[in-house]
């Protein structure tokens, strides 16, 4: 049996230690509040390496893959269209304003800059995204250069014909040179094989 001074010094301790709530996940006031391995710095549980979290947000590979650039709520957050223009969702897709809290593209000059309208022709807004808008767009990508795809149908740029076909890499590398009569350029013949 526990003599009574034990047991009321047991009592206290586990009265004491159930009163304080843990920290929210992520938010301390002592360096104990956090886990292993990190330090409370203004009220956050961080890595000890010095950083901000705007420094650390910005080298994560969150920001520059979707935009996640500014620190909040211990996070880092998609917040402002800043943040969607420093990231590859701007550069590669043309999506650079954040509207309803993601990353769009909202002007045709956003898409002409972006990697997709040199790769795919997607030159122009169209429903929060970047698309062709017509042949030129579509003739002035390198998938015509690479497969045909002159041709703006059905929101996407096509192989249209054999000229479009023969006058692509495709044909000179690899014979895929005829129209299939739907959107690409295919070796349709053995004559094909030997313009390669």
């Amino acid at each position: 049996m526990l003599r009574p001074t034990i047991w009321v010094t047991l009592l206290t301790l586990t009265t004491t230690a159930s009163a304080q709530s843990p920290p929210k996940h992520g938010h301390c006031a002592l360096h104990g509040d956090c886990p292993i391995g990190e330090i409370c710095v203004e009220n956050r549980c961080t890595q000890p390496d010095g950083k901000t979290p705007k420094e650390r947000c910005l080298a994560g590979k969150y920001c520059r893959k979707y935009g996640e650039c500014t620190p909040k709520d211990g996070e880092c957050a998609l917040v402002s269209s800043k943040d969607c223009r420093a990231s590859y969702e701007c550069s590669l897709r043309g999506r650079c304003t954040l509207k309803d809290g993601l990353c769009t593209a909202t002007s045709d000059a956003d898409c002409v800059r972006s990697d997709w309208c040199k790769q795919r022709g997607d030159c122009g807004v169209k429903s929060g995204r970047c698309a062709p808008q017509s042949d030129v767009d579509c003739a002035r990508s390198k998938q015509w250069t690479e497969f045909g795809w002159s041709t703006l149908r059905h929101g996407r740029c096509v192989a249209n014909s054999n000229d479009d076909c023969r006058q692509s890499t495709a044909c000179r590398t690899r014979g895929r040179c005829t129209f299939d009569g739907e959107k690409h350029c295919i070796v349709g013949s053995s004559s094909d094989c030997r313009l390669s």
